[in-house]
C-alpha cells in the first residue's frame, strides 16, 4: 500500500516535468556513446570501443563510466602505459573510489606491486568498509618485497580483528548492512565457523539469498556441526526454493539443539517452512510443539492462527488473538488480525469494532482505516468508507512528509538508525547468530 502510494505520487510529480521538457531529464548525450562502447566491450572489439569511449569524454570528460570503461580498454587491449596515464589525469578531477580500483589494478599489471598496496591502504583508510580493496590488497601482498610484505600481512590481520568485532556489534544494533560488509572483509582473511555463519544470518536478513547459501556451504565443508548452522542454512534453501532441503535442514537443527530456550524457536521456524510447502497439518503441529515448549511464544501463536485461518478453523484462530489480547491489549497487530478473522467468518459489526479499537490504542495505525474503508465498502456504508480511507491517506501523506526531515523525523531517530530485516522474515521466524567466545 506505501510502496504504491510512494510510485504514484513520484509518477504524478515526474510526468508533467518531462512533459514540459524541463533539462536534467533528458538522456545525456554521451550516453549512446557509452552503450555503443559496452557493446564493442562485449564483443573485444577493443579499437571500436576505444573510439566510443574517447567520444563520450568528449561530450563530458566527468562521466566516470567513460573514463572507467576507457581505461579498462586500454588495459585489456595491452596498453597499460596508455591507461595508467589517463587514470592518473583522471584522478585528478574525478575522485571516486571505482576510478581508484582501476588506477591500482593498473599498477598491478604494470608490475607497481609497492605502489599498488600503497594506493588500496589509502583506500581502506578513507573507505574502511569496501571488501573489493581488502581483497586486492591481499592479492597484492605475497608480490611484495619481503619486509614490506611483513608489515602488510600484519595490517591485514589487524583489519581482518578489528571488522569481525564491528560486525558482530553491527549484528547486536540490527545494521545487517553494516554487518556484511564487515564480515565480507573478516571472512576473505580469516574465515571462522562463527563470522561465516553470522555473516551467512545477515545476508538472509537482507534477503540475498545466494550470497547467504554461499557462506553455509562453506560451514558444510568445514563440517561444522552446530545447530545453528543447520537452521539458518535451512532458510538459504527456502530462499532458494528448495522448501525440502529447508525442512531436513531445519528437523537436523532440532536433533542437534540442546538449548531448551532455543528449541520452540526452532520448532516454529520448521512450522514456518511447513507452511511455505502449504502443508498446514504439520506446521500447525510444529507450531504447537513450539508453544507447547514455551506457552508465552508470541511469534509461534501468530503464525498458528494463520494456520488456523487458511484451514477456516476461524473459531481457534480468534480464540489465541483474545488470548493474545488478554494479555496485552493494546497489540494493534492481533486487532487487526482479529478483525479479518471475524470478516472471514461473516462477523462483519465484530470485525469493525476490533478494526476501531486498534484505530483507538494507536491513531496512526494506518492498516486498521485501511481494513476499515474496504471493510465498510463492502458493507454498502460508501460514506464511512471513504472516510476511513481519508484518515488512512491523510496518515500516509504524514510520514511521506517526514522523510528527509530531520525535525519532523527527530523523535524517530532510533528507527531511522536501525536496519531491520528488508524480508520481514524476523516477523515470523529467527536466524540465529554465534555470540564471540
Amino acid at each position: 500500500m506505501t510502496k504504491h502510494l510512494k510510485q504514484w505520487l513520484i509518477l504524478s510529480l515526474a510526468i508533467p516535468l518531462i512533459a514540459l521538457g524541463l533539462p536534467g531529464l533528458a538522456e545525456a548525450p554521451e550516453t549512446a556513446h557509452i552503450e555503443a562502447a559496452k557493446g564493442y566491450m562485449e564483443a573485444e572489439q577493443w579499437q571500436y570501443a576505444g573510439y566510443e569511449w574517447r567520444m563520450a569524454l568528449e561530450q563530458n570528460p566527468n562521466n566516470l563510466d567513460a573514463n572507467i570503461g576507457l581505461a579498462e580498454m586500454l588495459l585489456k587491449s595491452g596498453q597499460t602505459e596508455e591507461a595508467i596515464s589517463h587514470l592518473e589525469l583522471a584522478r585528478k578531477t574525478i575522485q571516486k573510489l571505482p576510478l581508484d580500483m582501476v588506477y591500482g589494478q593498473a599498477l598491478e599489471q604494470k608490475g607497481a606491486y609497492v605502489k599498488a598496496a600503497v594506493l588500496y591502504q589509502r583506500m581502506m583508510n578513507k573507505t574502511p568498509l569496501e571488501p573489493n580493496v581488502f581483497r586486492r590488497l591481499m592479492a597484492v601482498e605475497p608480490k611484495l618485497p619481503a619486509n614490506q610484505k611483513k608489515s602488510l600481512k600484519i595490517y591485514l590481520g589487524k583489519m581482518a580483528q578489528t571488522t569481525s568485532k564491528k560486525g558482530n556489534l553491527a549484528l547486536k544494533e540490527g545494521k545487517y548492512n553494516a554487518a556484511t560488509r564487515y564480515f565480507a572483509i573478516s571472512t576473505a582473511y580469516a574465515p571462522n565457523d562463527r563470522d561465516l555463519n553470522n555473516y551467512g544470518a545477515a545476508l538472509l536478513l537482507l534477503g540475498n539469498y545466494d550470497e547467504a547459501k554461499t557462506q553455509f556451504d562453506k560451514l558444510k565443508k568445514a563440517a561444522s556441526g552446530k545447530w545453528e548452522y543447520f537452521a539458518n542454512a535451512a532458510f538459504a534453501s527456502l530462499g532458494k526454493g528448495d522448501s525440502y532441503d529447508a525442512a531436513t535442514h531445519m528437523e537436523r537443527a532440532i536433533s542437534l539443539c540442546a538449548d531448551k530456550a532455543k528449541k520452540p524457536l526452532l520448532y516454529n521456524d520448521l512450522g514456518y517452512i511447513f507452511e511455505s510447502q502449504r502443508k498446514w497439518a504439520q506446521a500447525r503441529s510444529a507450531y504447537e510443539r513450539a508453544i507447547e515448549l514455551n506457552p508465552r511464544f508470541t511469534k509461534a501463536q501468530f503464525n498458528l492462527a494463520y494456520v488456523y485461518q487458511k484451514e477456516r478453523n476461524y473459531e481457534s484462530a480468534i480464540r489465541i488473538y483474545k488470548d493474545m489480547l488478554a494479555q496485552e491489549r493494546n497489540n494493534t497487530k492481533a486487532l487487526n488480525r482479529l478483525g479479518f478473522v471475524y470478516e472471514l467468518a461473516h462477523e462483519d459489526r465484530k470485525a469493525v469494532s476490533t478494526y476501531k479499537l486498534a484505530t483507538k490504542v494507536k491513531p496512526s495505525e494506518k492498516d486498521a482505516f485501511y481494513n476499515l474503508s474496504l471493510l465498510y465498502r463492502k458493507m454498502g456504508e460508501i460514506k464511512a468508507a471513504d472516510q476511513a480511507f481519508k484518515q488512512m491517506m491523510a496518515i500516509e501523506f504524514n510520514q511521506l512528509e517526514t522523510v528527509g526531515d530531520p525535525a519532523k523525523a527527530k523523535g524517530n531517530l532510533a528507527t531511522n538508525n536501525r536496519v531491520t530485516a528488508k524480508n520481514g522474515l524476523l516477523d515470523f521466524a529467527d536466524v540465529f547468530f554465534v555470540e564471540p567466545g
